[in-house]
């Protein structure tokens, strides 16, 4: 099975996104997928990321072929979740990348290096 996003449109309080579902041997089944725009607002989630979110609900979901769907709070708990342990990953990685290139912890800083003498005018 495959998820293809095709696009969006727009209502007055929701952003409905639109999505295929292909599978072999079976005919193209269209989803769409309603987020309220002030819960999007609410938890700062950008219209941007929606797609990604709406394709991380599609997929968790299993057996339901209802063509459509809405975001719910539990839909983007999950979400912001996921993006936090994300993000948190990054920054210890940004952090055990600094530890590597500073100097062990009681070592004296590295010599500087020699400088060369000036070339003698005259």
């Amino acid at each position: 099975m495959e998820l293809r996003y095709v696009g969006f449109s727009h209502s007055p309080t929701k952003r409905i996104y639109l999505f295929d579902r292909v599978a072999k041997g079976e005919p193209t089944l269209h989803i769409s997928v309603a987020a309220d725009l002030s819960l999007l607002a609410k938890h700062r989630i950008a219209l941007q990321e929606g797609p990604a979110l709406c394709a991380q609900k599609l997929t968790g979901l299993t057996g339901s072929r209802s063509p459509d769907q809405e975001l719910t709070e539990a839909d983007l708990a999950g979400y912001l979740a996921t993006r936090a342990q994300a993000e948190a990953r990054k920054m210890e990685s940004r952090r055990n990348a600094f530890r590597r290139r500073s100097t062990k912890p009681g070592a004296p800083p590295p010599a500087p290096a020699p400088r060369q003498a000036a070339p003698k005018r005259g």
